[in-house]
């Protein structure tokens, strides 16, 4: 192999691995949002199971503004 065929078949490489990258990046995105999305109702869902509690959160909220 002479020194454009090492060239060409490193393109080739560097192009199969950024592929590579691309799809490691676009799969770890859609986790991230599953994740996210999971977080957001867990933090829903405990604030609609307790809401007992953010009303005593608005209860301190209010007397700390008053003092």
């Amino acid at each position: 192999m002479d020194q454009k065929d090492l060239y060409l078949k490193q393109i080739e490489n560097l192009k199969r691995e950024k592929n590579e990258l691309i799809e490691t990046n676009k799969k770890l995105l859609e986790e991230n949002k599953i994740l996210v999305d999971k977080l957001i109702n867990y933090e829903k869902d405990n604030t609609a199971t307790h809401p007992a509690i953010d009303d005593e959160i608005e209860s301190w909220n209010d007397e700390n503004k008053e003092n």
